[in-house]
């Protein structure tokens, strides 16, 4: 029986980025208390130190730096300083520079003193940063996000994130497997090292500061795009930013404080926009803020009571583009005297009865012209159009068309005056979904194929949003009518792929992969953001077909592209595998060992690398404790245990290998293999006859395929060859 490890075991990490983010200030006490006579210290980069001279008025040699950096090298910079690069996982390009320290420690300290005291002062920080971790996850706890949230909230654009991904998990061991899962697929995304942290129960928190909303809702998109990728059956983020109007009065405690109860709110909201959604705090308070806010009754009943009795109209929304719309009053009344006109706080709505759409848009494009000539470009306008009859659209509706339409023209720039119409609707669905409201968005794209039933990136949006609401039947069905009719549309073909994928579908998900590498468009910047993505994923479904040459080929040119990058390397487990099974052991060891240094909990990897160490003679305990490890992390996984029994036996521990295996065989996947492996060991302790009778179960099993058969009838082979040896007679009898 084995003892799995608890969660509660983990190492301890290295140092992190984050950690110094995070703990850097307990970092600074620590030194200015180890360090004698020092009065400063503070977290550098190496742009900062290079600046620095080594010493007055001595420059830096050439290469100097990076020997310090690279070999971690603490030193003195005259008169009164000392640069301690830190070791980090994740960095080689930062250091701790002491400042004040007295010139007599300075000459009297010797090489030897100088690092036993930095060891002494990482020793004592990660004393202390350890008492703030999560053990599952060694992310920072909600203990270490409550001491360190006060103290930044007076940073600009500060944003306070909380994630969560539910685990439908039956059992405490899942749900912690999961929960570690999500912690590290969370690392592997976070490449600005923003500080991240594990608040229990599978909820994690980030804290972004210096970045502007815009950027904040880039980053769900991206997060939520990155779960699903990487397995996550859902994910939810709710956020909430400092607003200074609405947080003004409040100090730094309960501002953060605050912080949290927002984003707690948004989280819950967003857990019903679907399986991968967001929400802002901001704009569920303030919906008014939404660019597509919903006319206002006032406005609405004032436009019923004149469009009552008509039966067919226009409908036009002017919106001045760049001052406020009282300034404009005056100059509009003389242009408007036979309108009829309808004033709301953004513009003016301009009812044309009798007269369609497209004699409304000369007209508006002509009144645009006479005002801007007239006063300037600094009072132009844009115009929104729509009319009615128009489908099945309600008069109500026709003037929240207008405001689609003016959203439309937003990207053309000033002056704009454009009709509604399908690519409105792709607009303001686009504007949905960017708030990952993925239900309204889908209600657009919907409509607007009912404008224009080809219209591709009406589909390509609709199977996108329909993806991220898991209805992956619907999202496929997308993709397909795309292709119909752009066999070779980039995006539809890569998504195709992610559908295909997601449904272990791996031969026509390389396929669609293939296709789309083929069709590809450096000049499009939508498929060149999807261009890294659709390499990786090519390179997965490579490996689960076992294409392991292509595999190998795909990713090493994906990794080449984002080394150095966080999240690079997920793909190190694919290669390092991937050359296991073409028995390719000295470059397997140096990929499995690279993945293993970024996730140490990678059973497989372990696993693995624990074989290729007995089949390269690298060391039979080192192998032997490796493959421990994994059967530790998943006892119940049968091919970890076959390799840890193949350990044990080259280590002569016959009777505890066989043990294990024929636990392996009770399982119908893994009896087979059980049973070869036992055979083998029965072999190599002349144990002929159950070697013999092991063979046979094998020949004689339904469920023997021909792999098994093969190297059963190589075992069978080398056995014969052992007994035909040992009944052979001696020389000299």
């Amino acid at each position: 029986m084995f003892l799995e490890n608890s969660p509660f075991t983990t190492p301890s990490p290295g140092l992190r980025k984050t950690d110094l983010l995070i703990f850097g200030q307990k970092l600074e006490k620590i030194v200015l208390a180890t360090v004698p006579t020092s009065k400063k210290a503070h977290i550098v980069a190496r742009e900062d130190i290079a600046s620095l001279k080594k010493g007055e008025p001595t420059p830096w040699r050439k290469g100097q730096l990076d020997k310090i950096f690279s070999q971690k090298l603490p030193i003195w910079l005259k008169p009164d300083k000392l640069l301690a690069p830190l070791d980090c996982v994740d960095s080689t390009d930062l250091a701790i520079l002491v400042e004040g320290v007295d010139d007599v420690v300075i000459e009297k300290g010797s090489e030897e003193w100088l690092e036993e005291t930095c060891s002494s002062v990482l020793r004592q920080f990660f004393s202390v940063r350890d008492h703030f971790l999560d053990p599952s996850t060694s992310l920072s706890n909600i203990n270490a996000l409550k001491s360190y949230l006060p103290g930044i909230v007076d940073q600009d654009d500060l944003h306070l994130l909380l994630v969560e991904s539910l685990s439908t998990a039956r059992s405490i061991k899942e749900a912690y497997r999961h929960t570690v899962e999500t912690g590290r697929l969370l690392e592997e995304f976070n490449r600005f090292s923003f500080p991240l942290f594990h608040l229990g129960k599978s909820l994690f928190c980030f804290v972004v500061g210096r970045r502007d909303k815009d950027m904040i809702k880039s980053l769900c998109h991206a997060l939520t795009n990155f779960a699903r990728n990487g397995g996550l059956k859902r994910i939810h983020i709710g956020f909430s930013s400092v607003n200074h109007d609405r947080h003004q009065s409040l100090s730094s405690r309960r501002l953060a404080e605050t912080l949290m109860d927002e984003a707690w709110k948004a989280l819950h909201h967003a857990s019903k926009r679907g399986p991968y959604s967001f929400c802002d705090f901001q704009l569920l308070m303030k919906p008014e803020l939404f660019e597509l806010k919903a006319v206002d009754r006032s406005t609405l009943g004032k436009l019923s009571y004149r469009w009552k009795d008509f039966s067919k109209f226009s409908l036009i929304h002017f919106k001045p583009d760049f001052i406020d719309r009282k300034l404009l009053d005056t100059h509009l009344t003389s242009l408007f005297k036979n309108e009829l006109i309808v004033a709301d706080e953004e513009g003016y709505f301009v009812i044309r009865r009798g007269k369609t759409a497209a004699n409304s848009e000369k007209w508006a494009s002509s009144l645009i012209t006479k005002v801007t000539e007239a006063q300037g470009e600094r009072y132009s306008l844009s115009a929104g159009i729509s009319s009615y009859p128009f489908h099945e659209y309600t008069k109500p509706e026709i003037a929240r068309n207008c405001k689609k339409a003016l959203l439309h023209g937003s990207f053309l720039g000033p002056c704009s005056t454009v009709v509604f119409d399908s690519l409105s609707l792709n607009v303001s669905g686009d504007a949905y979904f960017s708030e990952s409201d993925l239900s309204a968005a889908v209600r657009e794209y919907r409509k607007g194929l009912e404008l224009a039933p080809r219209d591709v990136n009406l589909l390509n949006s609709l199977g996108v949003t329909y993806a991220l609401m898991n209805m992956t039947d619907r999202a496929f069905d997308a993709f397909i009518q795309v292709l119909d009719i752009e066999p070779d549309n980039f995006m539809a073909l890569f998504n195709k792929g992610l559908g295909e994928k997601k449904f272990k579908k791996y031969e026509p998900a390389v396929k669609s992969f293939t296709r789309a590498l083929s069709v590809f468009n450096n000049d499009d910047e939508d498929e060149r953001a999807s261009f890294g993505e659709l390499l990786f994923q090519l390179g997965v479904c490579q490996f689960r077909v076992g294409n392991y040459r292509q595999c190998i080929k795909v990713l090493k040119k994906w990794y080449k592209a984002k080394k150095g990058e966080p999240g690079s390397e997920r793909c190190l487990r694919y290669i390092g595998i991937s050359y296991f099974h073409l028995e390719e052991f000295k470059d397997s060891a140096m990929w499995l060992q690279r993945a293993l240094v970024t996730n140490q909990s990678d059973g497989e990897a372990l696993s693995m690398l624990g074989t290729v160490y007995l089949k390269t003679g690298e060391g039979d305990d080192i192998a032997l404790n490796l493959c421990r490890r994994s059967v530790e992390m998943e006892p119940d996984n049968g091919e970890y245990k076959i390799r840890y029994a193949h350990a044990l036996a080259m280590s002569h521990r016959y009777d505890q290998a066989v043990e294990i295996l024929t636990g392996c065989t009770r399982s119908r996947k893994f009896k087979i293999s059980g049973w070869l492996e036992i055979a083998r060991i029965t072999m190599m302790k002349g144990d002929w006859h159950n070697c013999e009778r092991t063979l046979q179960k094998i020949f004689s099993s339904r469920e023997t395929n021909p792999h098994h058969l093969k190297k059963a009838e190589e075992l069978q082979t080398s056995l014969a060859e052992k007994r035909l040896r040992s009944n052979s007679p001696k020389d000299g009898t």
